[in-house]
């Protein structure tokens, strides 16, 4: 085995290149999403309302309680003017008419649009939102004033102050949490840093396991197979050192981001070693596997980035799970061995947890490992006979 960790040393200065560019690329995509920052943007609507009718104008009330979105009202010349010109995303043109066809259950309102897009989507969940609002509490105000006869002015004006009180701040339902550990803030350049770190190392460790395909396609795996070296040893050697590489490149990445991007990492370091060493693991015991299905390195150049990629965005890699809303989604990234490193990782640096609230993701890459050690080695000795 020392014989090929030596042999594989000295052939590193052909895959110096490689490790380079995946390095550099870790750094130029932690750059870019780590940038990334979300505001809190106002999108404005125009109001157009030909009615002039109370129903009207509850529903530009209830279009004015939505926050993030602000309403102008304009008349149908100035409106059509500000749609061209970008002024605002659309308008709502509510016409003559508008309250009976409330009352009758037959709502027809207009879009002023220049273009289709994600904003204006958007505008017909927020007007039948505000329409069925107000129209309900239009219907029971007009309820109550027949069953109490007063004033109908003083009656309304009443149920409907009484009505938005109870919307605003009387809701039947109250959802209350309770925070069990610390309060921690998503951090888009801590995410990014353990996400591409685990992304790009990928890319090193599976081509690093082919050299074994390298010898195949060059005949040198065979007589390597009738030297006094065994197959284990072959094996042993070309594992481990592959294993030492992506190890000390996805450790790399944490070192330089603490000093390049300024990243403030808590937790125990011998705990992060601990994880990044189950995935490496995982991770050459996956490109061991892998190399069984291929016979030359143009052919793993070619489904390697399709696998590792894919897995990469069902693991987590480049967003955070938790904004992933799909079932499917979620049960298949189960599967990925980035979102049991990224889950412990974040844990252990971010939140500070310990060993034993991620020994589960160690022992899940460390099972993932062996099972595709075991396949590939398997599959290998069966090729080999």
């Amino acid at each position: 085995m020392i014989a090929i960790i030596k042999l594989r040393i000295m052939k590193l200065r052909d895959d110096i290149k490689l490790i380079g560019l995946m390095t550099a690329m870790t750094l130029i995509m932690i750059a870019v999403f780590s940038s990334i920052n979300y505001t809190d943007e106002v999108t404005t609507f125009g109001f157009i309302d030909e009615d002039q009718s109370d129903l009207s104008q509850m529903v530009l009330d209830n279009l004015n309680k939505k926050e993030g979105y602000e309403i102008v009202l304009y008349d149908l010349g100035t409106a059509k003017e500000a749609v061209k010109n970008n002024d605002v995303y659309g308008a709502f043109y509510l016409k003559n008419g508008f309250s009976s066809q409330v009352m009758m259950n037959n709502v027809q309102v207009e879009k002023l649009l220049v273009t289709e897009n994600m904003a204006n989507m958007q505008m017909d969940n927020l007007l039948q939102t505000a329409i069925s609002q107000a129209s309900m509490d239009y219907q029971v105000s007009n309820m109550l004033n027949q069953v109490i006869r007063k004033d109908a002015v003083e009656v309304r004006t009443y149920v409907l102050d009484a009505i938005n009180e109870h919307w605003t701040y009387k809701k039947p339902i109250t959802v209350s949490s309770t925070t069990l550990t610390e309060e921690t803030t998503y951090s888009s350049v801590k995410h990014s840093v353990v996400g591409f770190s685990l992304f790009f190392a990928m890319f090193t460790i599976i081509f690093g396991i082919s050299d074994i395909l390298m010898d195949k396609e060059y005949h040198t795996w065979d007589r390597t197979l009738v030297s006094p070296i065994s197959k284990f040893s072959i094996l042993s050697g070309n594992l481990v050192m592959t294993f030492i590489l992506g190890f000390i490149q996805v450790s790399s990445m944490f070192l330089i981001s603490k000093y390049l991007f300024k990243v403030d990492w808590t937790g125990s370091m011998i705990h992060l070693v601990i994880i990044i060493a189950a995935f490496v693991f995982c991770v050459t015991s996956l490109g061991m596997f892998l190399s069984n299905f291929v016979s030359s390195i143009g052919q793993l150049s070619a489904i390697s980035p399709v696998i590792i990629t894919g897995s990469a965005m069902l693991g987590g890699c480049f967003w955070p799970l938790e904004i992933v809303t799909a079932k499917p989604l979620l049960l298949l990234s189960n599967i990925t061995p980035q979102k049991w490193a990224i889950s412990a990782i974040e844990k252990v640096i971010i939140q500070g947890y310990g060993i034993n609230e991620v020994m589960l993701s160690v022992m899940v890459l460390l099972g993932m490992g062996i099972v595709y050690l075991g396949m590939g080695t398997y599959l290998l000795e069966k090729k080999s006979a």
